[in-house]
């Protein structure tokens, strides 16, 4: 997915996109659904999806968030779109890029999506922080820090699959989440986490809530 994300190289079996002309008129004239349809191309040319990300429709800017055919720079302009579908849209496509980051695209291409990726693990509203707590909750591929502060999210939606999956949270991490204090939803998850070390799970039954605990004797993988 990552080779044409730059606009470069285009995804194969995508289907032809509008001439030069034809997409130009589109742009220039074209209703919202017009352009949301052109934006959704994704073998359009790059510089008409950097002139839709600001498109003065949502419904344009959505198509433009969700087309894998979208330059990254232009990801970046819409991980800071006011409207929420829009950015729900990138977080979700975000996170279908994640699990393919690696080096060998480059390190350009890795600092634009960690960008993203921290922006929108960022955002003020639970909903886009939830999609990519979900996203990235069994990567190792992104930074710790991301993963620790989304676990340490008020929002039980957000903090709750990092707690229970994510390989980069440390025994530390986890002792000093649980020192600062998790609602009880949250603390469920924790309790559900694989290979909890004895001191994790000591902590755990010390918050003294019923399901947690209930969960914690439920878990056949923690040392108790």
């Amino acid at each position: 997915m990552l080779k044409w994300v730059f606009g470069g190289n285009k995804k194969p079996n995508s289907g032809p996109a509008p001439d030069y002309e034809s997409a130009k008129e589109i742009s220039a004239n074209g209703n919202d659904g017009v352009r949301r349809d052109l934006a959704a191309q994704e073998n359009l040319q790059p510089e008409f999806l950097y002139y839709f990300a600001t498109d003065k429709a949502p419904v344009v800017r959505r198509a433009v968030a969700k087309n894998p055919g979208t330059p990254l720079q232009a990801d970046v302009i819409l991980s800071k779109d006011p409207d929420e579908t829009v950015r729900c849209e990138l977080a979700r496509k975000v996170g279908a890029l994640l699990p393919d980051l690696t080096d060998a695209q480059g390190e350009r291409v890795r600092d634009i999506v960690l960008e993203i990726l921290g922006t929108l693990a960022k955002d003020h509203v639970p909903r886009v922080r939830a999609i990519i707590a979900s996203e990235i909750k069994l990567l190792d591929n992104v930074p710790p820090r991301i993963a620790k502060m989304l676990a340490e999210d008020v929002e039980a939606q957000v903090a709750a699959p990092i707690l229970q999956y994510s390989p980069l949270l440390t025994k530390a991490d986890l002792l000093e989440i649980l020192k600062k204090g998790v609602n009880a939803e949250t603390l469920v998850a924790l309790a559900r986490r694989r290979d909890l070390d004895e001191s994790v799970t000591e902590a755990i039954v010390e918050k003294d809530e019923i399901p947690a605990i209930g969960a914690l004797l439920e878990n056949k993988s923690a040392s108790i």
